[in-house]
C-alpha cells in the first residue's frame, strides 16, 4: 500500500512537470520527489553502497564456521578384474572376471578457523570500508541536493535573464517608434533611428543565446528527472518580496572549520579509508603465518573405489589442519610493498581532501558573510539606475539628453537587475555549499530557499 502512494506521489509530481501549462508552479521539493525515483547517479550510488555493505559480510564468513556435503551416486558401473587362481593340482590359470555394481559416497565436513591472521586482519580493513560506504551514500545524496537545486536555481536563473533581455527589447521597441515619428515629424534624425535598430539587433542577439542558453539547462534536469519537459515557465518564480536574508549559524569562520572537519563526508571517507588500507597492511603479512583450521567429518561409502567393491564404510574425523607457505616466488613481499604504497596514497588522499573541503568551505563563507553588504549595494545600483532612466526619459522628451543617453541609461538598469539577481543566485548556492562542506545538508536545508519562490 505504501509503495502503491509512492508510486502515485511520482506520477502526480511527474504529471505537473510534464505539464508546461499546469496552474500549479513546480516547487524544488517536488523536483527532489522525482529526483530520488529517478536521477541515474544516485540510483548507481545506491547500488554500490548495497555492494559495499556486503563486503564486511564476506570477510566475516570466512572466519565463521564452514559446512560442506558431498554426494555422490553412480548406479551403473562396471568392473573387469584379471587374475591368477592355483589350482587343486599347484597349477595356476588366469582368471577373468566382469562385475557390475552400485557406488555412493556422502560425507559432510565442518571446518572452523583457528588462527588465520589474514583473513582476521581483512575482516577488520572491510568493517571500516563498510563505514565507508555509508558515509560515500550520505555524501551521494548531499551531492544529489546540491546538484539538483543548483540545476534547479541555474534554470531560474537564466529564465530571468531572459525576461529582463525582453523587458530591455520592449523599451528599445517603445524607443524606436518614438524615434520614427520625430523623424518623420523633421525633429529627430537618422542617426538615432539607426542607433536604436543597432542595439535592438545587439539584443535580439543576446535573446536567442539567453534561450540556447535556458533550453540546455531544461534539458539538463529533464534527463536527470527522466521527465519529458521541465521549463521555465513551470517552475515557481522567484519573489523578491518573500526575499530574506538567512544569518548564518555559526557566524565563524573556525567555528564552520571545524563542523567541516567532523562532519564533512569526503573527509571521514577519506580517514576511513586510510584506517583500512593500515589494515590492509596488516593482511599482507599474514603470508609469512601459518593458518589453522579445526575439522570434522562424517562419510557414509559403498563400493567408492575399485578397490572397496561390494565394501561399506561409516568413517568419522575429527583433527587440525595446519598450512603454511614456505615460498611462493615473492609474491607476499610484493604484495606487502603494494599494501604500504597504497596506505601512504591513502593518507595523501586524506590531507588532499581536507584542504579541498576548507578551501571551498572558505570561499563560500566569505562571500556569505558579505552578502548583506553585497545585496545593499546591488540593490542600491537597482534603484539608481531606475531612477537615472526616470530622468533621462524626462531629459530626453525637454531635448536635453540625447538618443544615446536614453539607450545607456535602459543597459544600466539591465546591467543592474542582472547583477542583483546573480548575487542573489550565488548566495543560494554558497549557503547550500557550507552546509554540505559541514555535513548538514539535507532536504529539510532547502525550505528556506523554497521560501523565496512562488
Amino acid at each position: 500500500m505504501i509503495k502503491m502512494r509512492n508510486k502515485f506521489l511520482f506520477y502526480s509530481l511527474a504529471m505537473v512537470i510534464f505539464n508546461v501549462h499546469s496552474c500549479y508552479a513546480v516547487t524544488l521539493e517536488q523536483i527532489y520527489s522525482v529526483a530520488l525515483q529517478n536521477d541515474s547517479t544516485f540510483k548507481s550510488a545506491m547500488m554500490l553502497h548495497a555492494a559495499d555493505v556486503e563486503e564486511k559480510n564476506i570477510s566475516k564468513a570466512e572466519l565463521l564456521p564452514h559446512v560442506k556435503l558431498d554426494y555422490q551416486n553412480s548406479p551403473h558401473n562396471t568392473q573387469h578384474r584379471e587374475y591368477q587362481q592355483q589350482t587343486l593340482d599347484n597349477k595356476t590359470k588366469n582368471v577373468s572376471q566382469k562385475e557390475k555394481y552400485n557406488s555412493s559416497s556422502a560425507s559432510i565436513t565442518v571446518t572452523q578457523t583457528l588462527f588465520d591472521y589474514g583473513a582476521y586482519e581483512n575482516y577488520k580493513s572491510s568493517t571500516f570500508k563498510s563505514l565507508m560506504a555509508d558515509e560515500k551514500y550520505r555524501n551521494d545524496l548531499e551531492v544529489l541536493f546540491l546538484r539538483i537545486t543548483e540545476d534547479y536555481l541555474d534554470i531560474l536563473n537564466k529564465g530571468d535573464k531572459l525576461d529582463q533581455i525582453n523587458k530591455q527589447l520592449s523599451t528599445y521597441y517603445s524607443l524606436i517608434k518614438i524615434n520614427k515619428a520625430l523623424f518623420s515629424a523633421g525633429e529627430g534624425s537618422s542617426a538615432d533611428v539607426a542607433e536604436t535598430q543597432s542595439m535592438i539587433s545587439q539584443t535580439e542577439v543576446k535573446k536567442i543565446s539567453a534561450e540556447v542558453d535556458l533550453e540546455e539547462s531544461e534539458t539538463k534536469l529533464s534527463r536527470e528527472l527522466k521527465v519529458q519537459h521541465v521549463s521555465y515557465s513551470s517552475l515557481a518564480k522567484f519573489d523578491k518580496k518573500k526575499f530574506k536574508q538567512i544569518l548564518i549559524s555559526p557566524n565563524e569562520i573556525t567555528r564552520w572549520e571545524q563542523l567541516t572537519l567532523a562532519g564533512n563526508h569526503n573527509i571521514t571517507s577519506a580517514n576511513l579509508n586510510s584506517e583500512a588500507m593500515r589494515y590492509k597492511v596488516r593482511q599482507s603479512y599474514s603470508g609469512y603465518l601459518p593458518t589453522i583450521q579445526l575439522y570434522a567429518s562424517h562419510s557414509l561409502n559403498d563400493s567408492n573405489t575399485e578397490t572397496t567393491v561390494n565394501q561399506k564404510y561409516d568413517t568419522n574425523s575429527i583433527g587440525i589442519q595446519i598450512s603454511m607457505q614456505l615460498y611462493n616466488g615473492g609474491g607476499t613481499s610484493a604484495e606487502t610493498r603494494r599494501s604500504e604504497a597504497l596506505y601512504e596514497k591513502a593518507m595523501y588522499d586524506k590531507d588532499s581532501e581536507t584542504v579541498d573541503a576548507l578551501t571551498r568551505l572558505h570561499k563560500n563563507f566569505v562571500y556569505v558573510a558579505n552578502s548583506n553588504l553585497i545585496f545593499k549595494q546591488a540593490s542600491l545600483a537597482v534603484k539608481a539606475a531606475e531612477d537615472q532612466l526616470t530622468a533621462m526619459k524626462a531629459s530626453y522628451k525637454e531635448g536635453q539628453k540625447d538618443n544615446s543617453d536614453l539607450l545607456n541609461a535602459v543597459q544600466q538598469v539591465y546591467n543592474a537587475e542582472v547583477t542583483e539577481k546573480d548575487a542573489i543566485y550565488r548566495y543560494f548556492n554558497s549557503y547550500l555549499a557550507i552546509l554540505y562542506s559541514a555535513g548538514k545538508l539535507d532536504e529539510n536545508s532547502t525550505h528556506y530557499i523554497s521560501s523565496s519562490f512562488r
